[in-house]
């Protein structure tokens, strides 16, 4: 006795489907009455029948797959947030571990990535005479000395008080120098006044000069021995006056 095989038992379907689909159209086209109307409502009834179970089978194909992508996606929404808060869950953990354990001062590295570096290093100079200061360091030129603000300020100062004191200078200055021209203008009249003086006073003894030598050669020749009588007469004549 054989055993049955699904191919065998497939192809024994397949041909039995034949030969009914077979015996249905010899049936259809050998009967009489119906090849007389013209149609075969029957199979056309079957092909209607036939085309609604297809629709029908391809909506109901298209919801079932519908419903499917709507649950795949529902699936992966769901997936996808528990996989969202898994990672936020582990990167939470991680960073509670770090900052626990793993600590940024702790490691080895740390100076060369530290971000208050410079506010803890020292400063290139700490005061005018530091040792660290040396001609290759370059930290120190003229006019940068860390009092630079002060001395500023103090030559600002002096600035003010020069200026001052040169305001003062020529205050002075102005003051002395009309004082002199006053007293050059004062000598000067004063000296015009002596001039004017000694120009009178030698006139009047020029004119009291010539008027007694006039006198005098009118007695000599008027009176005889003149000449002795001049010499006793030229004590007499008008004392000339003296010059201040």
């Amino acid at each position: 006795m054989e055993v049955a095989q699904l191919k065998g038992l497939e192809e024994d379907f397949g041909l039995a489907k034949r030969r009914y689909a077979e015996l249905r159209r010899q049936k259809r086209i050998f009967n009489a009455r119906n090849r007389i109307i013209g149609g075969d409502t029957e199979a056309w009834d079957v092909q209607v029948c036939d085309q609604k179970m297809k629709e029908a089978t391809e909506k109901a194909r298209q919801e079932t797959f519908a419903a499917e992508m709507r649950q795949n996606h529902k699936i992966a929404c769901i997936a996808e947030d528990r996989e969202r808060r898994d990672r936020k869950n582990l990167c939470k953990a991680i960073n509670d571990f770090q900052q626990s354990f793993q600590k940024p001062e702790t490691r080895r590295e740390f100076d060369l990535s530290d971000p208050l570096a410079l506010k803890k290093d020292l400063p290139a100079r700490q005061s005018d005479n530091d040792a660290r200061n040396t001609l290759s360091g370059m930290q120190k030129f003229m006019g940068e000395d860390l009092n630079f603000y002060q001395r500023k300020k103090f030559q600002e100062e002096q600035n003010r008080e020069w200026s001052l004191q040169q305001k003062r200078e020529w205050k002075i200055a102005r003051a002395n120098q009309k004082c002199a021209e006053d007293l050059y203008l004062k000598t000067r009249l004063q000296f015009d006044e002596t001039a004017k003086h000694l120009q009178n006073l030698e006139s009047t003894t020029r004119k009291a000069v010539c008027a007694a030598v006039k006198e005098f050669n009118k007695n000599q020749v008027c009176t005889p021995g003149s000449v002795w009588r001049g010499r006793q007469t030229h004590s007499h004549l008008p004392s000339v006056p003296k010059l201040p």
